[in-house]
Protein backbone atom coordinates (compact mmCIF):
# COMPACT_ATOMS: atom_id res chain seq x y z
CA UNK A 1 0.00 0.00 0.00
CA UNK A 2 2.86 2.37 0.80
CA UNK A 3 4.49 1.83 -2.61
CA UNK A 4 1.19 2.59 -4.33
CA UNK A 5 0.96 5.80 -2.32
CA UNK A 6 4.50 6.76 -3.44
CA UNK A 7 3.61 6.13 -7.07
CA UNK A 8 0.49 8.29 -6.75
CA UNK A 9 2.49 11.09 -5.07
CA UNK A 10 5.19 11.00 -7.76
CA UNK A 11 2.55 11.04 -10.51
CA UNK A 12 0.84 14.05 -8.88
CA UNK A 13 4.13 15.95 -8.62
CA UNK A 14 4.99 15.23 -12.24
CA UNK A 15 1.57 16.34 -13.46
CA UNK A 16 1.54 19.46 -11.28
CA UNK A 17 5.01 20.52 -12.43
CA UNK A 18 3.93 20.11 -16.05
CA UNK A 19 1.05 22.52 -15.57
CA UNK A 20 2.90 24.98 -13.36
CA UNK A 21 5.81 25.68 -15.70
CA UNK A 22 5.18 27.80 -18.79
CA UNK A 23 6.58 26.46 -22.03
CA UNK A 24 9.14 28.94 -23.33
CA UNK A 25 11.57 27.71 -25.92
CA UNK A 26 14.99 29.28 -26.07
CA UNK A 27 15.91 31.06 -29.28
CA UNK A 28 18.82 30.04 -31.49
CA UNK A 29 19.63 33.72 -32.19
CA UNK A 30 19.34 36.96 -30.28
CA UNK A 31 17.91 39.67 -32.56
CA UNK A 32 18.70 43.36 -32.06
CA UNK A 33 16.81 45.85 -34.23
CA UNK A 34 18.01 49.47 -34.12
CA UNK A 35 15.69 52.15 -35.50
CA UNK A 36 16.76 55.39 -37.18
CA UNK A 37 14.88 58.48 -38.31
CA UNK A 38 15.10 59.96 -41.82
CA UNK A 39 18.10 62.06 -40.71
CA UNK A 40 20.06 58.96 -39.66
CA UNK A 41 19.66 59.53 -35.92
CA UNK A 42 19.28 56.50 -33.64
CA UNK A 43 15.75 56.72 -32.17
CA UNK A 44 14.87 53.29 -30.74
CA UNK A 45 15.71 49.63 -30.31
CA UNK A 46 14.01 46.26 -30.04
CA UNK A 47 15.74 43.20 -28.59
CA UNK A 48 14.70 39.54 -28.53
CA UNK A 49 17.06 37.82 -26.08
CA UNK A 50 18.25 34.22 -26.16
CA UNK A 51 15.77 33.51 -23.35
CA UNK A 52 12.95 34.62 -25.70
CA UNK A 53 12.28 37.84 -23.77
CA UNK A 54 11.39 40.99 -25.70
CA UNK A 55 12.55 44.49 -24.80
CA UNK A 56 11.66 47.61 -26.75
CA UNK A 57 12.24 51.30 -26.25
CA UNK A 58 12.08 54.51 -28.21
CA UNK A 59 10.51 55.05 -31.58
CA UNK A 60 9.85 52.35 -34.19
CA UNK A 61 10.58 53.49 -37.75
CA UNK A 62 11.03 51.93 -41.17
CA UNK A 63 14.81 52.55 -41.19
CA UNK A 64 16.58 49.71 -39.41
CA UNK A 65 19.76 47.78 -38.77
CA UNK A 66 18.92 44.23 -37.66
CA UNK A 67 21.74 42.25 -36.09
CA UNK A 68 21.53 38.53 -35.34
CA UNK A 69 23.77 37.01 -32.65
CA UNK A 70 24.05 33.26 -32.06
CA UNK A 71 22.96 32.00 -28.65
CA UNK A 72 25.80 29.97 -27.16
CA UNK A 73 26.54 28.03 -24.03
CA UNK A 74 30.14 28.87 -23.26
CA UNK A 75 32.45 30.87 -25.50
CA UNK A 76 31.05 31.81 -28.94
CA UNK A 77 32.81 30.20 -31.88
CA UNK A 78 33.30 33.58 -33.57
CA UNK A 79 35.50 34.85 -30.73
CA UNK A 80 33.05 37.10 -28.93
CA UNK A 81 29.71 38.82 -29.07
CA UNK A 82 29.70 39.67 -32.76
CA UNK A 83 26.73 39.50 -35.07
CA UNK A 84 26.36 36.50 -37.34
CA UNK A 85 24.39 38.57 -39.83
CA UNK A 86 23.27 42.13 -40.41
CA UNK A 87 20.28 43.29 -42.42
CA UNK A 88 19.54 46.93 -43.04
CA UNK A 89 17.27 49.49 -44.57
CA UNK A 90 19.16 52.77 -44.19
CA UNK A 91 17.46 56.15 -44.67
CA UNK A 92 18.09 57.77 -48.06
CA UNK A 93 21.66 59.04 -48.28
CA UNK A 94 23.05 56.70 -45.59
CA UNK A 95 24.87 53.37 -45.77
CA UNK A 96 24.88 50.40 -43.42
CA UNK A 97 28.50 51.25 -42.51
CA UNK A 98 27.50 54.76 -41.43
CA UNK A 99 24.67 53.44 -39.27
CA UNK A 100 27.01 50.86 -37.73
CA UNK A 101 29.47 53.66 -36.89
CA UNK A 102 26.64 55.51 -35.11
CA UNK A 103 25.77 52.37 -33.13
CA UNK A 104 29.45 51.83 -32.25
CA UNK A 105 29.64 55.41 -30.93
CA UNK A 106 26.69 54.60 -28.65
CA UNK A 107 28.43 51.47 -27.33
CA UNK A 108 26.41 48.96 -29.38
CA UNK A 109 28.96 46.87 -31.28
CA UNK A 110 28.06 46.66 -34.96
CA UNK A 111 30.42 44.99 -37.39
CA UNK A 112 29.95 46.46 -40.87
CA UNK A 113 32.26 43.75 -42.25
CA UNK A 114 29.68 41.04 -41.59
CA UNK A 115 28.16 40.17 -44.92
CA UNK A 116 24.45 40.99 -44.91
CA UNK A 117 22.20 38.00 -45.34
CA UNK A 118 19.49 40.19 -46.78
CA UNK A 119 19.44 43.91 -47.49
CA UNK A 120 16.10 45.58 -47.99
CA UNK A 121 15.63 47.62 -51.16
Amino acid sequence: MRSLMKVVCVACVVLASGFAMPAMAARSNMISTSYFDASGNFVGQSLWSCENKHFEGGEVTQYVVIQSYGCYIGIPSNGGLRPNSIESLPPPGFTQDELCAKLDALGDYCDPNVAPTFVFD
